[in-house]
């Protein structure tokens, strides 16, 4: 998993509107860097066997859909102002975790082809 605590007491809001800024950079370059694999993971899928495809496409829409959920609640947190980081933290951690998940078992596929 990746660690979006910042050096404040973990499970605490933001105090300040400099840390409330830091979460979001730190959560939306998170995002970024599990975009850039489901990038990779479509080329895997581009590259498969004709008959591993379909595995493959599924667990790429499901890291997706994760991937997407978790950018809409973060770009919410503009929205929101401080409120509600710490809950769009854990979404965040929680969609990180789901895509990993998708990429691990389409890895798997692939190894299998």
């Amino acid at each position: 998993m990746v660690d979006t605590k910042t050096t404040q007491d973990k499970g605490a809001e933001p105090e300040t509107a400099e840390e409330h800024n830091a979460l979001v950079q730190k959560l939306t370059s998170t995002l970024q860097d599990w975009h850039a694999r489901l990038d990779e993971m479509r080329v895997q899928i581009d590259l498969a066997e004709l008959d591993s495809r379909a595995d493959l496409r599924r667990q790429f829409e499901t890291a997706q859909n994760a991937w997407l959920a978790a950018r809409k609640q973060l770009e919410g947190v503009g929205r929101a102002g401080g409120s509600g980081i710490e809950a769009i933290r854990h979404s965040v951690d929680d969609a990180v975790r789901s895509v990993k998940a998708a990429i691990d078992a389409a890895t798997a596929v692939v190894k299998r082809s």
